[in-house]
Formats: C-alpha cells, structure tokens, sequence
C-alpha cells in the first residue's frame, strides 16, 4: 500500500459503502502517521467514523426576489469549508470561507468541509436564484397587449396596442392619446433621427389577390384631412419585426423569411421580394439568415456590423419528445460570416444599444417557456471595445413576464413593453430598493427611500386599500428628503387573501380563450386599490405574478388562437403593486 491509497481516503468523496468495504480491505497501518495528504500530516484513521460532517447553509436554497446573506458552517471545530458560486465540484484549491457570501444574483453554492485527521465531508449543493425583477423596475405606462415602442427626440413615447388596433402617444407632458386607430397588425414602432416615425404592419401569412404577402412598413405622415395616415415604404412584407437606420437607409428583420433588409426610403419606397412591375424599387436583403432554423427578432446596427436576436424554438418532435432550441445573439459584420455572441438564454426577443456600447437584449422565457420567466440582459464590449463572443454577459431584470422589443434610452434606463402585463416596464439602473418588515406573513413590501417604521412620533401613514375585497393595509413609514424618487413595491400572495369563491374565480381563474380582449394566453384581472400617503393620494399600478412549472410550449392552433399545452397554466398566484409617493 503507497501514498496514493491515503490520498484516496483522504479526499474522495466515495459513498459511505464503499468507504467501509475500502476500510475492510485495505491496511490502514500503512499509512503511517508522518506521511502527508495536501501538504499536510495525516493520521491513520478509521474511514467509516472518522469523516467530517456536512456543512450547512444558513437560509435554504430555493428563490429570492432580494440580496441574499449566505452564511455557511461546520460542526466540527477547526475545519474548513471550501465552495465555489459557479456550480463546479470544489477542491483544496478553491475558496475557503471566512464570512457571509452576499449574493446579488443568482448562484449554486458547492461546498465541503475538511479538518486535518479526517476524511472530507461529501459536497453539499445549494441554488439560490436571487430575482431582481422588483429591484431596479418600476411600471411606466399603462398598455394593452404592446410588443414595442419608440421615442422622439422630445420625449415623446410611441407604442401600438395590437389587440386594440390603435397607435399612441404619450407627449413629454404625460399626455395619453390615440394617433392612428382601428388598423390591425400594429406590432412594432422606430423613430428615425429626424423623428419620423415607422410602423411594422404584421398581417401574418395574409396574401392580396396576386399571392403577395399583406404585411408591410409604414411611416407615419400627415393626411389631406391633416390626420396621421400610414404611407408604406415597404410592401409585400412577412412579419416584419424591429427596425434600424444607418442614416441612408431603411432595415427591417422579417421573421418568417429569416432575412434582414433595406431600403432608401427618401428615394422612394421598396417592394420585397422584387415583384418586375417597374414601379417600386426592390428592397435589398443585406443579412440572409434562411439556412439557420430559429427565426431571428430583434435587430440593430452600429458601426457597420448588424446584431440581431434569434429566438428559442420549443415544439413537439415526431415522437412526442420536446425539442429545444435556445435562442441566441448574434452579428455579422461587411464581408465576414456571422458570429454568435451569446447562447442558451431562452426565447430571445428585442435588442438594443446604448451610448457607451452595451448590447442589451430582452428574452421572453426561460429553456421551459414559463410565465415571469423573462430576462432583460447586456453584453459589454470587450476589450477591443466591441461586442464578441469575448463579452461578459450581466443579467439585469429576472422574473419579468414576457419582455417584447425594448428601447434603450441615453441615460441608461429601458423601456420594456410587457406584453401580457398590459404596462409598460421600465428598467431603471438607479433604483435601490431595501426589503422592508412588514406584520403581513403574506405581504412583501420592498421601497426606495422610504423605511416601514412601529415609531409612530415622526412616521406618517402608507395606506393600501382595496374596496371589493374588503381589505386595507396600513404602515407608518419615513420618507428620506430630496429629489430621489419614492417608490417600491407591494407583492401579496393572493391565498393570504383568502378571497371567497366568487372573487378568486374573477380574479385568479381565467375565462377560456379565446378571449375578447387579448388575441392568446395572458388575459387576467388587477383588483382596484387605492393608495394614500400621509393624507394624500398617491399611485399604485397593478401587476400578476406567476410561480409556474409546467411548460407553456408546444402551443396548439384551433382556428388559429394560440392555446398553450395540455395542464398549462396561467393562473397568477401573487399580485404586484408598483407604488410611488
């Protein structure tokens, strides 16, 4: 028997059977007592009693919507635990614990413990998932069913609501209003530079009389009658999708045809494809992606390179397995092949730029297609200062319900339209909000600048209401001075409500699709509140939130609604309030 058997026994983490019949076996007086495991003197040992114990964590594993304090510990006096964040096995080489682990995103802890004398402990695994959906999102807007917007050099905010076939406005004022209405297949919105203002009419697989498809880009102009009209600029269209300018031209990714294409629309307008009737220009494909299979979103174009989002794919094979598909980033500059800058992030959807370079891209879903599963992300240039596949990757908003084509802003923030919350979110990289205690077990509350407090001597009162459920939730709170926003978040499990039947059917259960509302899955009701500080009224904007497991895909057709998987559900089980002071 040499070293290497005490090292064995020392190190691996073999179940506690084998270790036994190893003991049995094996001449433990051969490992005499100067010899060495890791650099350090180890003493002969019985392997079945003499093993360290398990670590432990200090807060179980599972999900967090807040910063986490991770403590870990040992029973056994004077020995160490090694761990690693990345879900790799631990070694003697890797992290050895001093202090609590903070974790201010998700992360698998790995961890074991050793002492001199003794064999390691097994490895301990534990996944927190720490969301930051009501960390740094606050509602913007009110919408229904929108999958995109755009914004005027003034401030001024476009957005089409698909399902109630109108185009708004919302001037820097806060004024809400209709432009263009009772048009359908407004899906998405861009603002040239000269803030003239585009539309993406997405009519399907819809075909004229002369098997052209219906769908087309418009520009929004001023009618004989001095009301908006749209003025096509590229017909003949198959879902079009986000759009981009380059100064001269025109792009548009059309989805179904897996192409991006361009046209110089101050010259005239384009037809794709090429219809040889002498009248219109033919629009020029400029990326043709139909040899890959998941459909391509999003695009944008900077410095001559178009980056582009194509989408995760979830069906049902032949023999009734899933496939999966994940979606991914990619780019392609003038005269090189396209390069993929990011994998494996879920049904990809909108991207964007901002003035520093950063890519941020939206992803509808999570790898099982779940409701509150979404993702808004960045990229950062590498060190050459561009995107690559060299890029780190920063996950910003987790948990968020179907994020569609979004539109980065030069201070940094995001508009999100959220298509199914029927609001628009708003990332906003300078919110801090703090979980704050509240006497609720049912009740989360999380806020900036403001502090839940039992001292009712300098404390004012926050005041949620909601009349048809009879319920009203007070808090003495302090609010910090200066121009920083007050706002936050109420999250309320809806079983602490312990509505009666009738409320929870209203609310919770949805009616059967197809609904009269909203073309597909998402149709749910927000209870009214009303919400008063100190005397006076303040905003509280409703959201749901889903905890789901099973998964929405593959989608089914009857008379062409979208209709999720058999046992999928959409029944919300939190409502969420964003409030502001």
């Amino acid at each position: 028997m040499d070293m290497s058997v005490c090292m064995l026994k020392s190190r691996l983490k073999f179940p506690r059977i084998i270790i036994g019949i190893l003991g049995s076996l094996l001449v433990t007086a051969a490992c005499s007592n100067d010899q060495k495991v890791d650099g350090k003197n180890a003493t002969a040992i019985d392997p079945v009693e003499k093993v360290v114990s398990n670590p432990v964590f200090s807060i179980l594993p599972g999900e967090y919507i807040t910063d986490q304090r991770v403590e870990l510990s040992s029973k056994e006096m004077g020995s160490q635990i090694y761990y690693t964040l990345d879900g790799s096995d631990p070694t003697r080489t890797s992290s050895i614990y001093t202090g609590p682990i903070l974790l201010s995103e998700s992360a698998t802890i790995r961890m074991f413990a050793a002492k001199d004398g003794l064999l390691d402990s097994e490895i301990v695994s534990g996944s927190y998932h720490v969301r930051s959906m009501l960390k740094q999102m606050r509602l913007f807007l009110p919408t229904h069913y929108n999958h995109s917007v755009a914004v005027a050099s003034d401030g001024t905010v476009y957005f089409p609501e698909y399902g109630k076939m109108r185009l708004m406005r919302q001037d820097p004022n806060g004024l809400l209003e209709p432009i263009i209405e009772q048009q359908g297949g407004m899906l998405t919105v861009f603002v040239d530079p000269k803030d003239r203002l585009y539309v993406g009419l997405d009519l399907s697989d819809e075909k004229d009389a002369n098997g052209r498809f219906k769908g087309s880009v418009n520009r929004v102009d001023i009618g004989p009658n001095g009301k908006k009209v749209l003025t096509p600029v590229i017909r003949y269209l198959r879902r079009p999708r986000q759009m981009a300018w380059d100064g001269n031209k025109l792009y548009v990714q059309l989805e179904a045809e897996r192409m991006i294409i361009s046209c110089e629309v101050d010259q005239g307008s384009c037809e794709y494809p090429d219809q040889k009737n002498g009248t219109a220009k033919t629009a020029v494909i400029e990326v043709d992606n139909r040899a890959t299979l998941p459909p391509p979103n999003g695009m944008a174009f900077r410095n001559g390179v178009f980056y582009w989002a194509e989408t995760g794919i979830y069906q049902l094979r032949e023999d009734k397995t899933k496939w999966i598909e994940m979606g991914r980033i990619r780019s392609k500059a003038p005269g090189k092949p396209a390069v993929t800058l990011k994998d494996g992030i879920g049904r990809t959807r909108g991207i964007g730029f901002d003035t520093a370079g950063n890519l941020y891209f939206s992803a509808e879903s999570n790898d099982k297609d779940q409701g509150n599963s979404g993702t808004l992300a960045r990229l950062l240039p590498d060190a050459t200062g561009v995107i690559s596949p060299q890029s780190k990757y920063e996950l910003l908003l987790d948990r968020i319900d179907y994020p569609q084509f979004i539109k980065v802003l030069w201070n940094g923030e995001v508009l999100i339209p959220l298509a199914r919350e029927n609001f628009m979110g708003l990332y906003d990289p300078k919110l801090k909000v703090v979980k704050q205690i509240v006497p609720e077990p049912f009740i989360d509350m999380y806020a900036q600048n403001l502090s839940v407090t039992p001292d009712a001597a300098n404390a004012k009162t926050l005041s949620f209401e909601f009349p048809e459920f009879g319920k009203k939730f007070e808090y003495l709170v302090t609010t910090e001075s200066g121009p920083s926003l007050t706002t936050g978040w109420l999250k309320i499990k809806i079983e602490g409500l312990k509505l009666p039947k009738a409320l929870y059917d209203k609310y919770v259960n949805y009616p059967a699709f197809p609904s009269p509302l909203i073309p597909g899955p998402g149709f749910y009701r927000i209870p009214e509140v009303t919400c008063t500080f100190a005397g006076k009224a303040c905003t509280a904007r409703g959201i749901v939130y889903r905890t789901q497991k099973s998964w929405r895909w593959p989608m089914y057709y009857p008379n062409g609604v979208e209709t999720p998987a058999e046992g999928f559900s959409e029944d919300p089980d939190h409502f969420l309030f964003n409030f502001k002071l």
